[in-house]
């Protein structure tokens, strides 16, 4: 007989083929919350650069030094050598633009200019004028003073200046001031006179800067509500998924996962089918009983089938 004869035969599958879809499914998790953790790291580092940048600079995009006081009873108050000491700006160099903003302590005009220190000297020779000796933030200028008997020409008709500003009286005066520049600095009142007193900010002004933190802002929160929205879908995700062992369409009926698939109609060498269930016996002398049939192969003895019982009528 063929062993593919009988279809009520069986073959067993292993399930290594029927689990393969959990392996997928787990590393389709594994990659969800790698996504989510990137998207959550820069989405913080957004939302802390934009409200830095704007806490630093605010809507006008200026950051601002605190005031020194300068003042001096000569005619001019000269800087020498004033540098900006750029590593102290928050941003790379080159980015923005650097003022000078000088007030006037009282109702004088000013007038600020840079030049270089021989031009200055030249300028100021035989004037009475203060030196800056240190310029602390926020404090004080501390001044060393050389005398003098004669009042320096109008400094607005000078020609050496590289950056000069005259305000009117009680006004603000600005000028650029380069970084690492080593131009020396002057402050006198527009008309040269005795006594000179302001106050000096360094002003730094990046345009640019609020746009920038609002941008930075919406992109951390836009990155944060996705990776929001990805780790509660991967939750329901995962609390919604069918658990292999009881109550799963994988389960063994004991619970866990079974050991092989059982699909009719093959037989695999090595392998048993259970016998079918051949049901109730019929009973003796039904219509369903079979005869059994001689043995016609010569095998083995033969078997007399007698025939059955005739009935016949009783004379009438």
């Amino acid at each position: 007989m063929s062993r593919f004869a009988d279809p009520g035969t069986r073959v067993r599958l292993t399930g290594s083929r029927r689990c393969a879809g959990y392996g997928w499914r787990m590393t389709r998790s594994s990659g969800r919350s790698a996504l989510v953790a990137v998207l959550g790291i820069v989405g913080v580092l957004a939302l802390l650069a934009g409200a830095g940048l704007a806490l630093l600079f605010g809507p006008q995009g200026h950051l601002q030094s605190k005031a020194t006081r300068i003042s001096g009873p000569g005619s001019a108050i000269l800087g020498e050598g004033i540098e900006v000491d750029a590593s102290s700006l928050p941003i790379p160099s080159g980015i923005g633009e650097l003022t000078l903003d000088v007030s006037p302590v009282g109702h004088e005009a000013l007038f600020v200019g840079t030049a270089s220190q021989s031009d200055l000297d030249t300028y100021l020779l035989g004037a009475p004028y203060d030196v800056i000796t240190s310029l602390p933030a926020g404090g004080t200028a501390q001044i060393r003073s050389v005398p003098g008997s004669d009042l320096p020409q109008s400094p607005e008709a000078q020609t050496f200046w590289q950056h000069r500003g005259a305000g009117a009286p009680g006004a603000k005066v600005s000028i650029v001031s380069a970084r690492g520049s080593e131009a020396s600095l002057v402050v006198m009142n527009r008309t040269p006179s005795n006594g000179v007193k302001a106050d000096v900010v360094l002003t730094l002004t990046v345009g640019w800067s609020w746009a920038t933190a609002l941008v930075l802002m919406a992109v951390g929160a836009v990155a944060l509500l996705i990776a929001i929205a990805l780790a509660v879908r991967g939750r329901s995700a995962r609390d919604g998924a069918p658990a292999v062992g009881a109550g799963s369409k994988h389960a063994a009926p004991g619970g866990g996962v079974p050991a092989s698939t059982v699909l009719p109609g093959f037989d695999l060498p090595g392998s048993t089918a259970p016998s079918p269930d051949p049901g109730p016996a019929p009973a003796p002398g039904s219509a369903t009983e079979r005869a059994p049939v001689a043995d016609t192969t010569g095998a083995g003895p033969s078997v007399v089938v007698p025939d059955a019982p005739q009935h016949s009528s009783p004379p009438g």
